[in-house]
């Protein structure tokens, strides 16, 4: 039996579709990343003065530390009402961000499993590379640098299998209301077989950011100097363009992925 056409999926056509989405709903994807980001903007100014000390600060690992939930919750609320636009729904801005609450722990828990995966191969990966130099440097130096390239080698090429696969969990615990591990799998499911189109929408993505920071760039070359707080305020009016694009992205992939995989 011939087998069923694979179905196409345009990284381009993913990113046009997203960018009209973002111009149409702009006022209200800005209202939904000014309530969430603009507080962590404020947060970022205030660890000023604790970035001028050189030992650690608990005050200021603590107010990093709370940008982490606030920020996650932020692109959750983004990703809801894109979530919504896309199936022909009208959100609120209160709506938004007030529904995140649902998506927030599949989501921490998605990302802390991400995260301790990851930990788990590099720790793995460094126990293996140490008992491997332990044992051959004296005897054989070419074989233990060689045993510790090939394990490097392949504790990379691991991270990145998972990074691409895993690059849209997040939106799974929006559209599916998937848990921690459902999402992970999922994910890994959907992009199984388009990992070039995935790719290529999240670089188009990094194109736009890189595009906003040329000023800044341009600025530097000539001679001119961007201090923390410029940067950090820079960087939020970018990002107001940017995380949207990027929450948007993640659901419209999602749902091209779908169709393309499950019909």
């Amino acid at each position: 039996m011939p087998q069923e056409e694979k179905k196409v999926v345009h990284p381009v056509a993913i990113f046009k579709e997203s960018w009209g989405l973002c111009l149409k709903n702009f006022k209200r994807l800005a209202g939904i990343y000014s309530i969430i980001y603009l507080p962590v903007l404020a947060i970022g100014l205030i660890q000023i003065p604790f970035l001028k000390t050189a030992k650690p600060n608990p005050v200021f690992l603590l107010l990093g530390l709370i940008c982490i939930p606030i920020s996650s919750w932020g692109y959750l609320a983004l990703m809801l009402f894109v979530n919504k636009a896309t199936a022909g729904e009208v959100g609120g801005i209160g709506e938004s961000v007030r529904g995140a609450g649902k998506y927030f722990w599949p989501y921490l828990g998605a990302t802390l499993l991400n995260l301790l995966f990851m930990i788990g191969l590099w720790a793995t990966g460094g126990i293996l590379t140490s008992i491997a130099a332990a044992l051959l440097w004296k005897t054989n130096k070419i074989l233990a640098i060689l045993i510790v390239v090939v394990v490097g080698i392949a504790c990379v090429a691991v991270t990145v299998y998972f990074m691409i696969r895993w690059l849209i969990y997040g939106a799974l615990c929006v559209t599916e209301s998937a848990g921690p591990i459902t999402a992970l799998k999922r994910s890994l499911y959907l992009v199984k077989g388009y990992v070039n189109p995935v790719i290529g929408a999240h670089c188009l993505i990094i194109l736009v950011y890189i595009a906003g920071w040329i000023p800044a760039m341009v600025l530097g070359a000539i001679g001119g100097k961007i201090s923390y707080p410029v940067g950090a305020i820079y960087n939020t009016v970018i990002n107001i363009v940017v995380l949207p694009l990027c929450a948007t992205i993640s659901v419209v992939l999602y749902r091209k992925l779908k169709e393309a995989v499950e019909g």
